[in-house]
């Protein structure tokens, strides 16, 4: 699992951490399916707004990460 991969030593924390937030996240967004009408367009609507939102965050850390990398690494070790 990707999201552990920097957590090995506390591979059982993280997983834990992640299954209350996946929980916590989905009982936070279930409402809006019922405010947006509560059938099968309103569920697409919410998952794809989600899916753009987790992308979005996703981007943004990345991008964040990679620069800390590269200013970590000396000037002999860029490629």
């Amino acid at each position: 699992m990707l999201a552990l991969h920097h957590y090995g030593h506390r591979a059982a924390t993280a997983a834990a951490v992640i299954g209350v937030l996946q929980s916590g996240v989905a009982g936070l967004v279930s409402p809006f399916v019922g405010l947006l009408g509560g059938d099968q367009v309103a569920m697409m609507c919410v998952m794809l707004a989600a899916a753009a939102l987790t992308l979005l965050v996703l981007a943004t850390g990345t991008e964040k990460r990679e620069a800390e990398q590269v200013q970590a690494q000396g000037p002999d070790q860029r490629s």
